[in-house]
């Protein structure tokens, strides 16, 4: 993840801007050809101010039956649409020092890393914000299909299944989730991204560049064996909290390392910045730990 990407998760959610994104396709799986037929971004900045573009793309392939099944999109719609490469700086641009904001963000990035691929570039390293992930997560939806979620949220069904209309609810989705969530608290995005999961973490297996932080043995030892142990942590806003966790391993993420622990109250996943925890002991037996989230 770039450094800009990286800061990007402690900034709350209303001060980042989003790009909101979905692909329709020829197929299913871009690792056998299938390619994106048309994209539709919605960049939203801080403060509401928005930028949209949706283009029908020239796949230089035929649409799969099943694909048409869904998108309807013809080959007479594509006559003299642009190639992907005519379009990349203009979409890369939309996409620069964004959030990604998907639903089923996995599948979309899947398509715009191989057509990137095929243009000699390397799709840009983002924050994302998946609202499948959030459904599963947050709520107990019937069907986490994007038409169910937004039915379910009460949220307009659109007319048709194309890029700009699921951008759009997509859009309205994020929405309505983040306030039944979080309600009016501040949000950080890191809170909100898929428990920081689909990052481009680098895991750390030689313990010993821990010397370099000057990190005691005796806490090596600990993530080592994967014990537990209480922490006092400083965020990005410079408030304290502390935390009863498990410690799993060590990752780097830019030119940061961080512990990746089991947060036992909230019985969640948490990525803990090695330079912010500023303390540590074995936890006393029955002994609650007081805190928020990362």
């Amino acid at each position: 993840m770039s450094s800009t990407a990286e800061s990007l998760l402690n900034r709350p959610l209303s001060q980042a801007t989003l790009a909101f994104v979905d692909v329709e396709t020829t197929g299913l799986d871009p690792g056998r050809g299938d390619r994106v037929c048309e994209i539709a971004v919605i960049r939203q900045e801080p403060g509401g101010l928005e930028r949209e573009f949706v283009s029908f793309i020239d796949p230089e392939m035929e649409i799969s039956p099943g694909a048409f099944a869904v998108n309807k999109i013809t080959p007479q719609m594509l006559v003299g649409a642009p190639r992907f490469p005519d379009l990349i700086d203009r979409i890369d641009a939309l996409l620069s020092d964004a959030v990604l904001v998907a639903h089923n963000a996995r599948f979309d990035i899947g398509f715009l890393r191989a057509e990137y691929a095929r243009c000699g570039r390397a799709f840009p390293e983002l924050a994302v914000i998946d609202t499948v992930f959030l459904a599963r997560k947050h709520f107990q939806f019937p069907s986490n299909r994007l038409e169910a979620v937004a039915n379910a949220l009460g949220v307009r069904k659109r007319q048709d299944h194309r890029a700009l209309a699921d951008t759009r609810m997509t859009q309205k989705i994020l929405q309505i989730m983040v306030e039944q969530v979080f309600g009016d608290a501040p949000v950080p995005i890191a809170q909100i991204v898929n428990s920081l999961a689909d990052l481009p973490y680098v895991p750390v297996n030689d313990l010993s560049e821990l010397d370099a932080l000057k990190i005691p043995p005796s806490l090596v030892d600990i993530i080592r064996r994967e014990g537990e142990l209480r922490i006092v942590y400083v965020a990005a806003t410079g408030g304290r909290s502390t935390r009863r966790i498990r410690a799993r391993k060590i990752v780097r993420l830019g030119s940061h390392m961080y512990l990746v622990a089991d947060c036992l109250e909230r019985n969640a996943e948490r990525h803990f910045r090695l330079d912010r925890i500023v303390d540590w002991h074995l936890p006393a037996p029955g002994q609650d730990a007081e805190g928020g989230d990362t």
